[in-house]
This record gives C-alpha cells, structure tokens and sequence, in this order.
C-alpha cells in the first residue's frame, strides 16, 4: 500500500510526492490484511491443522484460531503487541501455533467428538463480506 506522504529528505517548504510505503507497523489496516490472510491460510492448511490435531488432540483447532483471532490478534490491542516486538516481518504460523497453547484460547471438542478424530477438510479461503471484526 502505498500513500504520497511528504518525506524527511525534502527540504522545509518544497512540496514533495514520494511514494512511502505503509508497513503493518505503521498502519493498523496493513496490519490487519495481513493477519486476516495468514489466519485464513493456515484454516486452509490441512498439514497444518493436522500437525497441530496431534499436539492438542482434545481441542477443535480451527475454532480455538478463531477465537485467538477475533479476540486478540486480530484487534487493535493485537497490532499494539506486535508493535512491541522487533521483528520487521510477521511470523504468524508461529503466533498462531502458540495461540493455541494459551489457556484463554483453547475451545475444547464436545465430548461426543473428543475421542474421534477431527475430519479437516480443507476451506476455501472466501474474502469477508463488509467488517470481519464487529
């Protein structure tokens, strides 16, 4: 995304029209486009899911990411913690995989499904109709 912004190598007075380009840092909405497609592709990541089914193998995996997404990654309060950290790229498999080990995230199966296993079919990633966080 990018957005004419006046830059520091201008000089004071002069108009200038450089293109700046915005980063997750800098821009919660860039932030947010992002965290909404790395949750969406690692929904349709059946390895993924697969892998974590047998680590946490009494938790409904896709739900528990649902749950860690709308309540805290995918937030203001979420991009203020990122902002914290150094990392100029985001690491969101391993944001999300350690989601999933926090208590306050963890859905568990009904107990009908607890000892099956989780079918995970794989989800065609759909673009969210109007604001995905209401």
């Amino acid at each position: 995304m990018n957005t004419l912004q006046e830059c520091k190598e201008c000089k004071e007075g002069e108009e200038c029209l450089s293109p700046i380009e915005k980063t997750w840092r800098d821009d919660f909405n860039v932030y947010l486009d992002e965290a909404t497609k790395a949750y969406y592709d690692l929904i349709a990541d059946v390895e993924f899911l697969k892998e974590r089914e047998r680590f946490h193998h009494n938790l409904d995996i896709r739900l528990s990411l649902e749950k860690s997404f709308k309540d805290f990654w995918g937030t203001e309060a979420g991009w203020k913690n990122k902002k914290k950290s150094r990392s100029i790229t985001l690491d969101w498999k391993s944001t999300f995989s350690n989601a999933l080990t926090q208590k306050m995230n963890q859905v568990y199966k009904n107990k009908n499904d607890l000892f099956s296993q989780q079918d995970f079919i794989p989800v065609k990633p759909t673009k969210p109709q109007g604001r995905l966080l209401q």
